[in-house]
């Protein structure tokens, strides 16, 4: 019983000096509420959401009978928290009621808090074997963002290639499309100057066979004053008759060649007449027609007169005549009209066929001088298609160097980050190793120690303190590891540890939007969010405010208090579960879901600089 009695009095004693604020006494321990509060201490300590605990069930998973045992819900979602963390407790066997809770005995409340403190000892203990090899670690991050940027780089690089790339088969295509267009040109010019090459081969077939009748005419001509010549040569004259022959000879030519030029004339004539008659044979036609229509007429006349003179007078007669001699004589002139037109149009459809012909060889021209530019040009392109293709091949043999750049990069990286994690893994496995044989070796404490299982607190440095690891933690700035001996003074090594917290400010509204925008901020309360950043943190992620009254501090972007929300302590905690430092750093994505929950829960008037100035006019931010 005495053993029991010093058993408990020494957890008493390590209880309240782990919590402070929070101190028990052996009556507490007969307490329910009491024993409610340390158990949610040491739930808050082990990172566990309190809320949740004493939250009550959803809506669609209540029924009628809930409401009458609602008052016992923390207490039986207490009671689950705790059986399921003994569940994953292979060497303990027990079961959790609410009846240790509601009508709790000293040795009960004992053992339940003994077993979770131990707990929550051993897995702080083990963070902190683990934290130098986080630490490692994460010294790492350096090199790996320099390893990222320059495979980022190498991306971009990739990109410009790929977009040059894409440009020149833009061009390339664009080239192939005018060659396509000229190719299509010049093949319609051929067309075209086949067909005026064709007509022209016909004009010269005709001129030809012209010129072969005519040369046949002159040898045939020049065979026949041969033959005279020599019939001539054949005769003997004397010289009078020759002369007077000569004469006769002279005199008879030019008559023929008078007949000639007569006969020519009068074929001319004729031909011309010949032309006309064709011309106005239709008119001719319809003259005759007229005319056997007037004879007609007239016939008519005749019997008219000889049938009925009595009724008709020759005056009436007389003017039927003249009637139809004014119609005749129109006809006659509208004849003539209608010739004279068919004469016009003739010679302007000469003149338009010699219009034509001379278009006809200067467009044969032009074509010929466009075929000799197209040529021209058709060379120049397929030069600077082939210059693409060179560049482009070039370009092929980049990429894959850096392709294979990048792929010797990745293994390396991924080598060595394999390598690290293998270490780091048998060093929590020695880490794990040594705690078990502390734990197996520790022999009952019957007076009040630093040890290193109850405490890891910072306590004064006494000649009554035995030896002990001693951890002094603050969120931010030196941590302090040491031993102490028997004599108090400090043996082994002071090691300074400097946390780093990068910084990051927001110069514009915008700037602050788009970052908020990608951390899921809902939209219709982006100007409130702004105004409540430029009230409280200025837009700066590294402020600390504070100490308020309560001597509390608000941390980073959204000043989120450390009294509710974060841990002082390097393990993640209270409201938010993250520590302190994690809220000033230039990565506000942990501040975030913490400025969410607290939205959640208490909406804007959690913010004092919200309530001060964000009540009236709000930050116009439309252009972001």
């Amino acid at each position: 019983m005495e053993r029991a009695q010093a058993f408990m009095e020494n957890f008493i004693g390590n209880w309240n000096g782990d919590f402070p604020n929070y101190p028990l006494t052996a009556e507490d321990l007969k307490k329910p509420h009491a024993v409610m509060g340390a158990l949610l201490q040491v739930l808050d300590r082990l990172g566990i959401d309190t809320d949740v605990v004493l939250a009550p069930p959803p809506k669609e998973d209540r029924n009628e009978n809930t409401i009458y045992y609602w008052d016992l819900l923390p207490v039986i979602n207490m009671t689950r928290v705790i059986n399921h963390l003994v569940s994953v407790m292979p060497q303990v066997e027990a079961t959790i009621s609410i009846v240790h809770f509601l009508q709790p005995t000293a040795t009960t409340s004992h053992s339940i808090l003994l077993l979770l403190f131990n707990l929550m000892v051993f897995n702080e203990e083990k963070m902190r074997n683990i934290a130098p090899y986080e630490e490692e670690l994460f010294a790492k991050t350096g090199e790996v963002k320099a390893l990222e940027e320059k495979k980022n780089r190498l991306l971009e690089m990739l990109n410009e290639q790929a977009e040059e790339k894409g440009k020149r088969a833009g061009r390339l295509e664009k080239l192939d499309h005018d060659i396509k267009v000229f190719e299509e040109e010049l093949k319609q010019e051929k067309e075209i100057h086949d067909e005026e090459k064709l007509e022209l081969e016909v004009i010269q077939k005709e001129n030809k066979q012209t010129e072969m009748i005519i040369e046949q005419k002159k040898s045939h001509r020049d065979a026949l004053m041969a033959e005279v010549a020599r019939k001539r040569a054949l005769r003997v004259y004397d010289a009078d008759d020759i002369k007077a022959q000569a004469e006769q000879a002279t005199q008879n030519l030019q008559e023929l060649e008078e007949k000639l030029d007569s006969l020519r004339a009068i074929l001319m004539q004729k031909e011309n007449s010949l032309k006309n008659l064709q011309t106005i044979k239709p008119n001719l036609d319809s003259a005759n027609n007229l005319l056997h229509e007037i004879m007609k007429l007239s016939d008519s006349l005749k019997d008219f007169e000889n049938g009925d003179l009595d009724t008709d007078s020759k005056e009436g007669e007389l003017d039927v005549l003249n009637t139809e001699l004014g119609e005749l004589q129109a006809q006659l002139s509208e004849l003539q009209a209608a010739r004279d037109d068919a004469a016009r149009k003739r010679a302007e459809s000469q003149a338009k066929r010699q219009q034509e012909r001379t278009v006809a060889h200067s467009s044969l021209r032009e074509a010929e001088e466009k075929d000799k530019k197209l040529r021209e040009r058709s060379k120049k392109a397929l030069q600077r298609t082939e210059e693409i293709k060179e560049l482009t091949t070039k370009y092929e043999n980049e990429k894959t160097a850096g392709i294979e750049q990048l792929a010797t990069i990745k293994n390396n990286f991924c080598t060595e980050l394999k390598t690290m994690e293998e270490l780091l893994l048998k060093k929590v496995v020695e880490a794990e190793k040594k705690v078990e044989e502390k734990l197996k070796n520790r022999h009952p404490v019957k007076e009040q120690t630093d040890h290193l299982i109850v405490s890891n607190r910072c306590r004064p440095l006494t000649p009554e303190t035995p030896a002990a690891l001693q951890v002094c933690s603050w969120p931010f700035g030196v941590s302090n590891l040491g031993i102490v001996g028997e004599s108090g003074i400090r043996k082994g090594v002071f090691l300074a540890l400097s946390v780093c917290c990068d910084a990051k400010y927001f110069k514009t509204h915008c700037d602050l939007v788009h970052e908020l925008r990608k951390q899921k901020f809902a939209e219709d309360k982006m100007r409130d969010w702004v105004c409540l950043i430029d009230s409280e943190s200025g837009r700066r992620t590294d402020v600390i405010g504070g100490p308020n009254k309560n001597g509390s501090r608000d941390y980073g972007l959204f000043q989120i208090n450390d009294n509710f929300w974060c841990s002082n302590s390097t393990t993640p905690g209270k409201g938010c579960r993250v520590t302190c430092a994690d809220l000033i750093t230039d990565d506000i994505t942990k501040a975030s879901i913490c400025a969410h929950k607290i939205f959640r829960r208490q909406g804007f008037p959690a913010w004092h600089g919200w309530t001060k100035r964000c009540q009236g006019d709000l930050p116009d931010i439309s252009d972001c």
